[in-house]
């Protein structure tokens, strides 16, 4: 590594076995794969200068320390002189975890929302779909049938597991994914494709393709398609979601499988869902 690409963690280990271990310098540039004069450096600057990183190349050299911060480290040092800059630096991580977990913040998984999800563009075309709807004075569960597409491949499975603590869950799953199965699925109220029913479906180039408009146009059934960014409107993702949850509980083996596991899982679904 360059003097300039030593990470500050590493400055800090060394510095530790330095001053804190007593480690000869040669052994520390050893261990760490550096010079020895580079260690010597980062050690001098350290002892003389108490900084560990470099000097930030022009830019704001203002502390990034506000005054609790600075009143922090001073009590935890009056408090244990031979504190470390390691131990000070975990001391400091700790607080600032203890005193996020205070104000109601957790560690979650994280939920991916596309980033056009709540323009002013997909707002407008959420607000002018439910004004169709109720211009035309539309009864969003027994006029409207609503369609999708979802897909299944051997690598669906649960996303949570149990294990003894300190080791991973874990589920074997084919080595390749296999060839996606799509399912078309249709749902409303009563279940069935209705007379005059109005076909509710996603906003994207394929059902808007010829072959799906010439499917319906000499029905007497109509197409409504859903605002961009806006699943949450269409109710057959609950519907997708049990479905998924009930496949993924077993063990996919090849595609024959996907296919018995999803034939039960859709006998799962009921009316009051």
């Amino acid at each position: 590594s360059t003097y300039q690409n030593i990470s500050l963690e590493k400055r800090r280990k060394l510095i530790n076995d330095v001053n804190d271990n007593g480690i000869p310098i040669r052994k520390v540039a050893a261990k760490y794969r550096l010079a020895p004069s580079t260690v010597d450096t980062i050690v001098k600057r350290f002892d003389q200068e108490d900084r560990i990183a470099l000097k930030p190349r022009g830019g704001d050299k203002r502390s990034i320390l506000n005054e609790q911060h600075k009143e922090f480290l001073k009590e935890a040092i009056e408090a244990e002189p031979w504190i470390t800059i390691c131990d000070l630096t975990q001391k400091f991580d700790r607080t600032v975890s203890r005193y996020v977990k205070e104000i109601g913040f957790t560690l979650k998984r994280l939920t991916v929302i596309p980033e056009g999800r709540n323009t002013d563009k997909t707002i407008h075309e959420r607000k002018q779909y439910v004004k169709k709807i109720y211009d035309e004075n539309i009864n969003i569960y027994k006029d409207i049938v609503y369609i999708d597409e979802t897909g299944f491949n051997l690598h669906l499975s649960a996303t949570r597991g149990r294990a003894y603590r300190g080791q991973p869950a874990i589920r074997k799953v084919a080595s390749n994914r296999g060839k996606k199965i799509s399912i078309i699925a249709a749902i409303n109220e009563n279940g069935i494709l209705h007379y005059k029913s109005i076909l509710a479906m996603d906003n994207i180039k394929f059902y808007k393709s010829n072959i799906v408009k010439k499917a319906v146009e000499n029905t007497t059934h109509k197409i409504l398609y859903l605002p961009s960014y806006s699943p949450f409107l269409n109710p057959i993702e609950n519907c997708f979601s049990k479905i998924k949850n009930n496949v993924s509980r077993k063990h996919l083996r090849d595609q024959k499988s996907i296919l018995n596991r999803f034939d039960e899982a859709v006998n799962t679904v009921t009316e009051e869902d």
